[in-house]
């Protein structure tokens, strides 16, 4: 999560510098702010063995954190991409996982360029999974109720995304709505990028669903306000019309 705060960081930074120069206005205040969340991010990692004691969990893992941090972030890439599909045994080996909501398990990384082929099916995982055909069938922790929940929400998130769509129309001249989506999108694509079980990648998403949740109000209002300005126009018609009976 620290390269995606690193790119959200970016974002922010050039969408500041942007309106700086279309208002031609440079305010002290949002400067510092600027320069103190970049601030932020550097120091907080040094700060991360002092905070060990809170990362730690007492079961082995497939892969170790602190030792994939150390890559370049293609192989950190596939290196968690890689311990989804993992699990510990009893002797503590690594061995496939046998979880039932896996998804892509053929999928492997070996570069800079299978990551770039495989972004139009992330941004398919991390917007629309799970699929329909993963609605009905029993899952191996949750059951089939479980499953049928999920895919009630899921069905729910598609008309959301719909609205959003929308909503993201009628704010489009707004450079904070371009932001916004496009860090919920980077959320959204990382996940599809690195999650290969369905179930993490439906807790992990919620953050970012809730500024779909936003956009997908202004949507709801879009259509409102639609609805106003006909109901209106067809009395204003309505009123002309009486008012020219009268007049003749």
């Amino acid at each position: 999560m620290w390269n995606l705060l690193w790119a959200v960081l970016t974002l922010a930074v050039l969408f500041f510098v942007i309106r700086l120069v279309c208002q031609r206005r440079f305010t002290m205040g949002n400067i510092l702010f600027a320069i103190i969340m970049i601030a932020v991010l550097v120091i907080t990692p040094r700060f991360q063995n002092a905070f060990h004691n809170q990362q730690v969990v007492r079961r082995p893992r497939a892969i170790v954190p602190e030792e994939v941090q150390k890559l370049p972030v293609e192989e950190q890439i596939a290196a968690r991409r890689q311990g989804f599909a993992l699990r510990l045994d009893n002797s503590g080996e690594p061995v496939p996982s046998e979880a039932g909501s896996d998804i892509d398990r053929g999928v492997r990384f070996n570069g800079t360029a299978d990551i770039i082929r495989h972004l139009p099916r992330a941004i398919v995982v991390g917007f629309l999974a799970p699929f329909p055909n993963m609605w009905m069938g029993p899952g191996k922790q949750v059951g089939g109720s479980g499953r049928m929940l999920s895919g009630f929400e899921t069905l729910v998130s598609y008309m959301i995304e719909c609205l959003a769509l929308f909503g993201l129309w009628r704010a489009r001249k707004d450079l904070t709505a371009w932001f916004v989506f496009l860090v919920m999108t980077l959320g959204a694509v990382a996940l599809g990028l690195v999650v290969a079980n369905i179930g993490a990648l439906y807790r992990l998403r919620y953050p970012f669903w809730a500024l779909l949740i936003i956009f997908g109000a202004a949507g709801v209002q879009y259509f409102f306000r639609r609805e106003v300005m006909a109901a209106n126009a067809g009395d204003n018609l309505a009123a002309d019309k009486s008012a020219g009976t009268f007049h003749s």
